[in-house]
């Protein structure tokens, strides 16, 4: 931290600074007569290296962007960092985003920058933080005294009011994806298979049962489908008896609930492991007794 004076530029993102070390480093940035950029992004910031780094940005007179992106400054930490906005002149891109400091810790940012008449803060990044209603409107006020919209950019989670809405909707079970297609175009799916299946075994293999699902128009990505198969593959043999698979779907009779269609398949791959095992044990069973028989007959030969 001593040796600072000449640099120009410091990156030290993604190390293992805590706030012990960041408030050491805090020191020689302000010492630092050469250096306009500083990037301490990806380390623990946190209360006390907030404290150290107020004191440099407040008085440095030649910094101009400074990068503290996540860097678990919380809202304490964020609002004691901010006043020293209150006073620098030199900032002009500020970043925070991705830290716990909520939309009062970005609150209390653009406060102190307003009371700044001499701040040249252009950029502001606050990204993955959600913001409310108060923020949007300080940092209009923010706005109009340096210029309009023109003035300052700003990057932000998005508002809170609008988290529920942001959320992905819920993916559809792959199962769900067949049933509704089925249920839409009124497919039989005994019907469609058996045209696939020539020689009416009521089986066919992986690919076929693949092929089978694309032609009836139902989009599944190779996961989904891997689901499916690997469900309906008892043996593991890559063969898939499709009237066992059409027996299931029935059983569904319209629902659409992701967690009951989970339960029920969780439920029958159950029940066909317990049959695949009593069959397995009365095959082993056979066996056994085919063996004793053929000894039996070599002895009495």
């Amino acid at each position: 931290a001593e040796y600072m004076g000449s640099l120009r530029s410091l990156d030290l993102s993604w190390n293992h600074f805590r706030p012990k070390g960041i408030a050491t480093l805090a020191k020689g940035i302000k010492q630092a007569y050469c250096m306009t950029k500083c990037n301490l992004s990806w380390n623990g910031v946190e209360l006390e290296g907030a404290i150290g780094l107020a004191d440099a940005v407040k008085n440095t007179d030649i910094l101009k962007e400074l990068d503290l992106t996540n860097t678990r400054i919380n809202t304490e930490a964020a609002v004691t960092f901010a006043k020293a906005l209150a006073t620098n002149e030199t900032l002009v891109v500020l970043k925070m985003g991705q830290n716990p400091m909520e939309t009062a810790g970005c609150y209390g940012v653009v406060t102190q920058i307003m009371q700044n008449a001499n701040s040249k803060i252009t950029e502001l990044h606050f990204d993955r933080i959600l913001v409310n209603k108060d923020f949007e409107e300080q940092f209009q006020k923010l706005r109009e005294t340096q210029g309009g919209e023109e003035g300052i950019t700003l990057v932000t989670g998005g508002m809170e009011s609008e988290r529920t809405r942001r959320l992905p909707p819920a993916l559809a079970h792959p199962l769900v994806k067949i049933q509704t297609h089925c249920d839409i175009h009124n497919i039989n799916l005994i019907t469609h298979f058996e045209q696939i299946d020539g020689e009416k075994t009521g089986s066919v293999s992986k690919e076929e049962f693949r092929n089978a699902i694309t032609e009836m128009g139902v989009s599944l990505t190779d996961e989904e489908m891997a689901i499916v198969t690997a469900q309906f593959d008892r043996e593991m043999n890559g063969v898939i008896n499709y009237l066992d698979f059409a027996e299931f779907m029935g059983t569904l009779g319209g629902e659409s609930s992701n967690s009951v269609v989970k339960f029920r398949v969780v439920h029958y791959i159950r029940v066909a492991n317990q049959k695949l095992a009593e069959k397995k044990a009365m095959e082993a069973e056979e066996a056994a007794e085919m063996t004793t028989q053929n000894a039996e007959e070599e002895e009495e030969e």
